[in-house]
């Protein structure tokens, strides 16, 4: 970490990115259809999939103190304020515990706000503004035996696609579940996932709701790519 005489801000240096920050877990149980079938039905697959990511990840966001302060360090300097500035402190950290009042104050650009697509409202934690990336280790528990995730062809079983495709912002299709006029995702887009793990075993589950139930416990490791103070909090 360096300073400029001249300059009372910091300048975070050569931290090796990217870095791990955090880390958690989401849960999906339901139905998840192994071959491709009609449009109409995986769209109602990935539907119920937001539906049930969509309440964990709001809570991640209260409960997640990282997450709180990112609220209000990820305000930066716009381009009428002479670009963004790397700071260590947040001349707004005396109101880290209070959620941030919309709009930012003038002349500051919010990195982490909303993004609109058609028509909806969208709160990715992994985008590209915060140069965050992720890794997504999964457990895939489904009712055949351990293997076989990878066609002859070389591709991913079309379920991991599917729920992979449910996790970031919907790129054509108005698909979402709100939480108080907001949809939460993980990704913004697909191509921020840098790395991906599956270990598949049988479910054992006796009695299931779906002939084609999967329960699915996804680790989900965020990385930052480059280190400044919009996400210097998370380290």
């Amino acid at each position: 970490m360096s300073r400029d005489a001249a300059s009372p801000n910091y300048v975070i240096e050569n931290l090796s990115c990217p870095c791990s920050v955090m880390r958690f877990y989401l849960v999906y149980r339901g139905q998840l259809s192994a071959t491709q079938g009609k449009r109409g039905a995986r769209r109602a697959e990935r539907v119920e999939i937001r539906k049930q990511i969509t309440p964990q990840l709001k809570r991640l966001w209260e409960v997640n103190g990282a997450l709180t302060r990112l609220l209000w360090d990820a305000r930066v300097p716009g381009p009428a304020a002479g670009g963004f500035m790397a700071t260590v402190s947040s001349p707004l950290e005396e109101w880290y515990n209070s959620p941030p009042q919309y709009p930012p104050q003038k002349g500051f650009v919010d990195l982490t706000s909303p993004i609109e697509r058609h028509g909806r409202k969208y709160m990715p934690l992994v985008r590209k503004s915060l140069d965050l990336t992720c890794s997504l280790n999964v457990l895939f528990l489904r009712q055949e035996d351990p293997g076989s995730l990878l066609k002859k062809a070389g591709d991913l079983d079309n379920r991991i696609k599917t729920f992979i495709d449910a996790l970031e912002m919907p790129p054509e299709e108005a698909e979402g579940d709100e939480t108080d006029g907001l949809n939460y995702c993980l990704l913004e887009n697909d191509s921020l996932v840098r790395g991906l793990e599956i270990d598949s075993e049988r479910l054992l589950l006796p009695e299931l709701d779906y002939p084609n139930q999967v329960h699915l416990i996804v680790e989900v490791v965020v990385h930052v790519e480059r280190v400044g103070s919009w996400n210097v909090c998370l380290l």
